[in-house]
């Protein structure tokens, strides 16, 4: 016998009453044992047990879903989760957490990107390099950067600064943008690597060794990617 008529016109798997009580019964014991019936207001247990379950939602996923939430919440460092509140919008709670990561249509890697993400935004935050947009953190979570690459790398590129724009009264600069700092520091991109030395050789043959900026006080030199 499936499941009724209204659960399977909204896409539940095909399952037998007995299979989908029992479904039902282990994701309101996930949805107890995560406080979600008490501090998610206005939340229906069993409604959202029964979404989970028309959404091909496994306990097993829900609960690293919900896990995922407490970490967003609870354990990232504040500009971590300052940034990720920023970028994706979610507020600074863990009903607001929660609903996001508990959203079907959120995949989980789009959520652990979404996570890294926030924590790239923190790292470039304490680094003084300056807020990142949601696109700029997005790709480099994509890419695999970790949070301790991108704390190694935002500090270096903190300290190239000026290197990136001219200095009063210097002509022919090209500014190093954005785009070219963050490939150059993490995608171990050769052509912007090549925009920054040439920055750094026209700086080196206007100050030389009498002052000004020093490309060896957190230079260009060993630009690539970061290690952990």
């Amino acid at each position: 016998m499936l499941v009724p008529a209204a659960a399977v016109t909204q896409r539940a798997p095909q399952l037998n009453v007995g299979q989908f009580l029992q479904l039902r019964r282990d994701n309101l014991d996930l949805i107890h044992r995560a406080g979600l019936d008490q501090y998610v207001p206005n939340a229906d247990p069993n409604a959202l047990a029964d979404k989970w379950i028309t959404s091909f939602t496994s306990p097993d996923e829900a609960k690293s879903r919900i896990e995922a939430a407490q970490q967003a919440v609870f354990n990232e460092p504040l500009e971590n989760r300052q940034n990720f509140q920023r970028m994706f919008g979610v507020g600074d709670s863990l009903p607001a957490a929660t609903a996001y990561f508990l959203d079907p249509t959120n995949a989980i890697p789009d959520i652990q990107n979404a996570i890294t993400a926030g924590e790239l935004g923190g790292a470039a935050q304490r680094s003084s390099y300056g807020l990142l947009s949601r696109d700029e953190a997005l790709q480099l979570a994509r890419q695999g950067v970790t949070q301790g690459q991108a704390g190694q790398g935002f500090n270096k590129l903190a300290t190239q600064a000026e290197l990136f724009q001219g200095l009063p009264g210097e002509q022919g600069v090209i500014p190093i943008t954005r785009a070219q700092q963050l490939a150059a520091q993490f995608g171990n991109d050769a052509a912007s690597q090549q925009a920054i030395e040439r920055q750094a050789a026209a700086r080196r043959s206007v100050f030389g060794a009498g002052g000004g900026w020093n490309p060896s006080q957190g230079g260009v030199v060993g630009l690539g990617s970061a290690t952990a």
